[in-house]
């Protein structure tokens, strides 16, 4: 296997005073399962890697517009044919994980990236729309149809949220988390469906983005019930927000849709995914390595997209409990793809947030992760 050359990359990342801050417990990596589909080996080869290197919590991507890969009883014709795990292999990966203090976290999609419920299940989870061909054209040019986004408004599709949302509780008896999605949600064609549109007059929501956060809000209701607690993406609008359960953990990834202070703010707990430098992307045209995730901390959040707030103007908050770690984010790659980027980046971020006060300069960090990548190559060939 090779090995990407940790000695790359350019990126300079502020700094805040740190202090003596304590370390943080949170250190997480998520891989994308739903829109790459990887073998059962391979999720046992992450979970080998997260105990070789102190990474508490794998998040699994189990389902998008792409794949449903979780198995189901509930919705047998969810699962994509060829393309999902078995019952008896979820046990398995909850079996191995917790025998290496590794905890797992699965995540599913809604309502957002939902063309795998909704083309399965449209009777359930889709859309009303006025006009049977409707779709609508966003102002990035997508194209978003009834197949993209799940019904907020009809009392079927919540209450098949609620038996999916038990079953994978089930399914993951060791989880305390369960990420419920909730991002990039085109959410405009709510404004096109009867049923979305009558949900709203009867619970007086003003318009789709209220009604946004008020479907997260019912989802995440149904994981706490469960005795969980929901993880979101942020992605829900500051309006509404004050339907959401405190309780409810956001990433804080794009610092578009929500600022990670406005999150602080508003009493949220926060994990830092900032895409720069924790994103690893099929495209692979921007990277960011080991070395750019040591100058970093998390506290600090960097994009490169003109339209987040992070791109021009680096965000830093004040140094607070309630920032409770960060995650590397493998999106959209196959395992041969990301495993490279994975094993450097992960040893790092493990670094930076196991040691929030940096405790050795970077030389010595990089030396010590030579021999740490060597080990790591041996552990998942």
């Amino acid at each position: 296997m090779q090995i990407i050359n940790i000695k790359k990359g350019v990126v300079s990342f502020p700094t805040v005073q740190i202090d003596d801050y304590p370390d943080k417990d949170y250190r997480a990596l998520m891989v994308d399962l739903a829109r790459r589909f990887h073998p059962a080996k391979t999720v046992f080869q992450y979970i080998d890697l997260c105990f070789l290197y102190k990474t508490k919590y794998l998040h699994l991507h189990f389902i998008d517009d792409q794949l449903y890969t979780l198995p189901s009883k509930a919705f047998p014709l969810m699962p994509t044919k060829d393309k999902s795990y078995t019952f008896e292999e979820i046990k398995a990966f909850n079996d191995y994980a917790k025998a290496r203090g590794v905890i797992l976290i699965p995540e599913f999609e809604a309502p957002g990236h939902a063309a795998s419920l909704n083309l399965a299940y449209p009777d359930l989870f889709a859309n009303t729309m006025e006009k049977a061909d409707a779709t609508l054209i966003t102002e990035s040019g997508a194209v978003v149809t009834q197949d993209s986004i799940i019904c907020a408004g009809s009392e079927k599709s919540m209450a098949a949220m609620q038996t999916m949302v038990k079953e994978i509780c089930e399914m993951f008896p060791d989880s305390p988390y369960i990420h419920i999605g909730g991002d990039e949600a085109n959410i405009e064609a709510w404004n096109d469906c009867t049923v979305c549109k009558q949900y709203m007059r009867d619970n007086g929501i003003e318009d789709v983005g209220e009604l946004y956060s008020d479907f997260i809000a019912r989802v995440s209701r149904m994981v706490l019930d469960l005795g969980r607690t929901p993880i979101v993406w942020e992605g829900f609008p500051i309006k509404g927000a004050e339907r959401i359960p405190r309780e409810t953990i956001v990433i804080a990834w794009e610092s578009h849709y929500h600022l990670p202070q406005e999150l602080l703010d508003e009493g949220f707990r926060i994990i830092n995914a900032a895409w720069q430098p924790l994103y690893i992307v099929s495209s692979l045209v921007r990277r960011w390595y080991a070395k750019d995730i040591l100058n970093w901390n998390v506290y600090n959040w960097q994009h490169w997209w003109s339209e987040s707030a992070a791109t021009f103007n680096p965000i830093n908050v004040t140094p607070t409990e309630n920032v409770l770690g960060a995650q590397i984010c493998a999106w959209g790659c196959t395992f041969e793809q990301e495993i490279g980027l994975v094993m450097e980046n992960l040893a790092a971020l493990s670094e930076r947030t196991w040691n929030v006060k940096r405790k050795s300069d970077l030389n010595e960090m990089l030396e010590n992760m030579e021999s740490l990548l060597k080990l790591a190559s041996v552990l998942i060939a």
